[in-house]
């Protein structure tokens, strides 16, 4: 009984003592840390610069200074949050920017009011850099640009697009600053994600405009369409044609007809004939050389059809005079 009260004795000494020592450590954190920001320093603080009240057809140009830079001095507890936010001075294009010509001009001033609302009385603004700001600007001006759809659609087997993959409108007008429009000569669509498709698409999609783009477009979402349809395979015998064939050659080749494979909507099957495709051999490729076969191409091939492939790709041949 006695050993077992002497334990618990003990570790509640133990554990006071570890306590009054994480709490020796903080004061002494503490008092480190108002010594270091009690003092007087001279630092440099960095300004964002953002421009308000601009006239509605003007855009200010890529090459604008970004920030300026102003040594100050003070206590480091003043100057500590500039160091955890970089402030953003907005200036008035009216109030305090002067135009001349296609540009603006800035000459900054410590003692302008603008400056007290960023910095309080008790730090002191010592120099500014740089001491003027030449800010260029640009009239807006437009254009219409292509829309270009970006798919990742995956149909069902079986399954096709009917026509293509479509944006509707399939251009949009970009308005900017003459030198931000010549960087923009299309705009993409957001992917248009599909699994397994079957029916037709129509649906509204955001265009993927770069969040530090310095122009603007409009409208900023279009409609993708798309018809999808059943598909099935089709075979059809094409006759072959030997062109640039001499006069005085005679020619007897095999076969006289391929095979072509071709895939179309179901419903449109019927409508595709032989009358539809062409299949053609050149006599000149063969010509003075050793050759004893031809390579048949396709030369003319229906629109509607689709994943056209000839299912022979030698012709042979024997020349008799």
């Amino acid at each position: 009984m006695v050993n077992k009260i002497r334990s618990k004795l003990f570790q509640s000494f133990h554990n006071r003592r570890l306590h009054m020592f994480g709490l020796f450590l903080i004061l002494s954190f503490i008092f480190l840390l108002l010594t270091k920001f009690s003092k007087i320093y001279h630092e440099t603080v960095r300004l964002q610069l953002a421009y308000d009240n601009l006239p509605s057809d003007i855009v200010i140009d890529l090459e604008t200074p970004k920030e300026i830079e102003i040594e100050v001095e003070g206590v480091g507890f003043r100057l500590l949050p500039y160091y955890l936010k970089k402030p953003i001075l907005t200036l008035d294009a009216q109030e305090d920017l002067k135009m001349h010509g296609d540009e603006y001009l800035w000459t900054p001033d410590l003692n302008d009011e603008i400056f007290n609302q960023y910095f309080s009385y008790s730090i002191d603004k010592l120099a500014i850099e740089p001491d003027s700001i030449i800010i260029p600007f640009s009239v807006l001006k437009s254009k219409m640009i292509p829309v270009k759809v970006i798919s990742e659609i995956k149909l069902s087997p079986g399954y096709n697009f009917g026509d293509s993959l479509k944006a509707v409108p399939d251009s949009v007008k970009v308005i900017g600053g003459k030198e931000a429009l010549k960087e923009v000569a299309m705009v993409e669509t957001k992917p248009v994600k599909k699994a397994n498709l079957s029916t037709d698409i129509s649906e509204t999609i955001e265009l993927d405009i770069k969040k530090e783009a310095v122009y603007k477009i409009e409208p900023t979402s279009v409609t993708v369409k798309a018809k999808i349809e059943k598909f099935t395979e089709g075979i059809l015998e094409i006759p072959v044609i030997v062109k640039n064939l001499p006069k005085n050659i005679k020619i007897n080749y095999f076969p006289k007809s391929i095979p072509v494979s071709f895939y179309v909507q179901l419903s449109k099957y019927n409508e595709v004939t032989v009358d539809d495709f062409a299949i053609e051999c050149n006599y000149d490729e063969i010509k003075n050389t050793q050759k004893s076969f031809f390579t048949p191409r396709l030369i003319k091939v229906p629109e509607l059809v689709k994943n056209v492939r000839l299912r022979q790709d030698k012709v042979e041949f024997i020349l008799t005079k």
